[in-house]
């Protein structure tokens, strides 16, 4: 399906909101063409421009502080202590939301998790990706990246982990990438990853070789995490991206340990080390910030790609796994979506805090930008800067958040405003058609009430 575009109905107010008129008739939606992501259209249109070229300096800040941002792959909303988690243990990061902030209604880039890597890079949600369905979330040349974007304010920068990105020229420092040690799809990847592309050079990793199976991939990403983290004593700032990625169901995964002794199903177990590997990474990076003097003056932000899989063996009811939300991996409502995260800033006036402001990953590079004076940035991002909530204050106005999924029926859309939720499922363009939650009151998305708000519903429809 075409990427949908922009045409002349839709209008910028002079608040800078984006909204769509809708032309609306005994038939339904007159969509043109248009599939819903335009009468939505979060994203709106413009120029996707890199940072701006020329004489500027560097950032506005003197002393900015470093950033170190840790995605997760299919942690559900409930799998983590500091979220209400029951049986997986997650010291380390239930330690970091105690010294930081939980964010409560954060979301993913789309239900399936290929998007989101791609949302945070650029700022921008997904109806700004591409048209082809094989590289919809490449990097491409008129998407300033975040790693661009920081390295043109003076950042040390390093991209540590799973790559999902599309071409692997964007690892290199033409891209904004001062080092990397990725993990690329494909036979030398896995739990056990025996190569990893290190500033586009592919490179052995010895432990794994001719088949081996001595370093565990989450070993593997903390390994060159501390390494790049050591090397660091120059006395620029520096951001660190971290995507691990994990297998599910594996019976090999260091942190199965713990759970040997629990009566529980083998499924149970592999699901509760598999979070296990997740905190016990998070927290040898913490021990690595603290060591080298560093965590004072970092930035840390943990959170998740999209919500857990569906299982047939009950692992996900057992553990919560999405925390009484509806849906799971692949659904746009609430479960699929809504992701754990966890941030620690310096300069916080307070600690061990909960906000309920909606935000998505998208909003991480307009708040980067913000908190390291950054000059040389994108003129156009569907983002908002959280950097008010991270140290204390009040969130900054934002009009919507969208969200879209590819499923065979056809386009699946979401689109939350406020406290409200559309959500449109896939293959159905009728008004009628829209589901619409009220999240305070509903955060389960148990009672579609667009038939009692049509009022609302119109709303998302202008």
């Amino acid at each position: 399906m075409a990427r949908p575009r922009c045409d002349g109905r839709m209008r910028r107010s002079f608040n800078g909101s984006r909204t769509m008129r809708i032309a609306i008739s005994s038939g339904g939606l007159r969509l043109t063409g248009l599939a819903l992501a335009v009468c939505f259209l979060v994203a709106g249109c413009g120029p996707h421009n890199p940072p701006p070229a020329g004489n500027l300096p560097q950032r506005r800040i003197a002393n900015p502080p470093n950033f170190v941002v840790f995605l997760a792959d299919d942690v559900g909303y409930g799998d983590l202590g500091c979220f209400g988690q029951k049986h997986i243990v997650t010291p380390n990061l239930d330690r970091l939301a105690k010294q930081g902030l939980r964010m409560t209604e954060f979301y993913a880039g789309d239900p399936t998790g290929e998007s989101t890597a791609w949302c945070l890079m650029t700022g921008y949600d997904t109806a700004r990706a591409g048209k082809e369905e094989a590289t919809r979330f490449s990097l491409v040349a008129e998407h300033a990246t975040m790693l661009e974007v920081l390295a043109a304010a003076g950042y040390d920068t390093g991209y540590i982990g799973a790559w999902t990105l599309g071409d692997t020229s964007n690892l290199l420092p033409e891209r904004g990438v001062l080092e990397s040690a990725a993990i690329v799809p494909g036979e030398n990847a896995g739990e056990y990853p025996a190569a990893i592309l290190r500033s586009g050079v592919e490179e052995a990793v010895p432990e794994n070789a001719d088949g081996q199976q001595q370093l565990h991939v989450t070993d593997l990403v903390v390994r060159e995490a501390a390494a790049f983290l050591q090397r660091r004593q120059s006395g620029n700032p520096f951001f660190l991206f971290i995507k691990l990625e994990l297998p599910h169901g594996s019976t090999s995964a260091p942190s199965l340990r713990q759970y040997e002794g629990q009566d529980w199903t083998d499924a149970q177990k592999a699901y509760a080390a598999r979070i296990g590997e997740f905190d016990r990474a998070m927290g040898m990076i913490l021990s690595q910030l603290q060591e080298l003097q560093l965590a004072g003056r970092t930035t840390v932000v943990f959170t998740s790609d999209s919500g857990p899989p569906a299982d047939d063996e009950g692992t996900l009811e057992f553990f919560g796994s999405t925390g009484g939300l509806r849906g799971h991996q692949g659904s746009l409502y609430e479960g699929g979506i809504r992701v754990p995260c966890i941030a620690r800033s310096p300069g916080q006036f307070m600690t061990d805090i909960e906000r309920d402001d909606p935000a998505a990953v998208w909003d991480l590079l307009p708040t980067f930008i913000e908190l390291s004076g950054a000059v040389r940035v994108p003129r156009t991002l569907d983002g908002v800067s959280i950097a008010p909530l991270l140290r204390g204050g009040i969130g900054n106005v934002r009009d919507m958040l969208y969200w879209e999924n590819r499923e065979e029926e056809g386009l699946a859309q979401a689109v939350r405003m406020e406290k409200w939720k559309v959500v449109r499922p896939a293959g159905k363009m009728e008004r009628e058609a829209c589901e619409l939650y009220d999240l305070k009151k509903d955060p389960g998305e148990t009672k579609n009430v667009a038939k009692d708000h049509p009022d609302v519903v119109t709303r998302f429809l202008r």
